[in-house]
């Protein structure tokens, strides 16, 4: 019993000393960039899971955009708070801040020139991280009075 115990610890730590001999060669060597990677074969499982895999990253990324109702909705959303101020025709919004027809102009065509267009769908799309871009320029051009636009209610 002791010899195979014996046997069995010798075993490991030749396994365990060729292991940490080839993390060291591998790390001296680094890593092959990977535009020095041979390409999948036409055809090839490894090419067809590459494809599903890109199909599936852009289906994600399109879902996460918004499309030109979404933006409508917005658009809707920003016209619904405001009112017509009586005495000088410019819209106000409920709340003390004041954003006249050309602020909500400027924000709508800031939103459309920032749109994404899908090519499969034609649809106007935009990601989070665009829409927080065109606040931070709604910010700068117009001023704080529409950040309530541009945060969580």
């Amino acid at each position: 019993m002791g010899t195979l115990k014996s046997l069995e610890l010798e075993t490991k730590r030749i396994l365990l000393d060729i292991f940490k001999e080839k993390q060291q060669k591998s790390a001296e060597a680094g890593t092959i960039p990977s535009f020095y990677k041979k390409k999948p074969e036409e055809g090839s499982i490894s090419q067809r899971v590459q494809r599903l895999a890109k199909y599936r990253f852009l289906k994600k990324q399109s879902d996460l955009l918004l499309n030109a109702d979404d933006l409508d909705a917005m658009w809707v959303c920003l016209r619904e708070n405001c009112v017509i101020d009586d005495t000088t025709g410019a819209e106000k919004k409920q709340s003390d801040l004041l954003l006249n027809a050309d602020d909500l102009d400027a924000m709508w065509v800031c939103l459309r020139e920032n749109c994404v267009i899908d090519d499969a769908t034609g649809a106007e799309k935009m990601n989070h991280e665009d829409f927080c871009h065109i606040a931070s320029v709604w910010t700068e051009q117009i001023g704080p009075k529409c950040r309530r636009f541009c945060s969580p209610s």
